[in-house]
């Protein structure tokens, strides 16, 4: 032993990463509270995010549509399939035709419409 003690305790300031609860020590962590990888990925879903913005997609499963908060399933339960194949892919912010106002070409055929006596 050259003069230190073996058991030597020391403090070494750290904290956890607020993305990933990872532990951080170094300057630059501490002081943004992300590690280097969390941050490189943070930055890199924002640059996808605002590429996506104004993309649309025809295929499901693909780009700026597979974000939809349905995923393509039916919320009223009259589907008999259970999938969605219109608001799951309509650029309005509904979850169902049933909630949209306007009328289109892409609303549910399986909605009663008004004046239909056997809808």
């Amino acid at each position: 032993m050259s003069g230190r003690d073996e058991h030597e305790i020391f403090t070494i300031p750290a904290r956890r990463c607020k993305r990933c609860g990872g532990l951080l020590t170094s300057a630059q962590a501490l002081r943004d509270g992300y590690g280097p990888c969390c941050l490189r990925k943070m930055k890199q879903e924002a640059r996808e995010r605002e590429e996506a913005k104004n993309q649309y997609s025809l295929f499901p499963g693909e780009g700026a549509g597979s974000s939809s908060p349905l995923n393509g399933a039916c919320v009223t339960g009259l589907s008999p399939s259970g999938h969605c194949g219109a608001a799951a892919y309509c650029p309005e912010p509904y979850d169902c035709c049933a909630a949209c106002p306007e009328p289109c070409n892409l609303r549910c055929g399986w909605l009663k419409k008004e004046g239909d006596p056997h809808g």
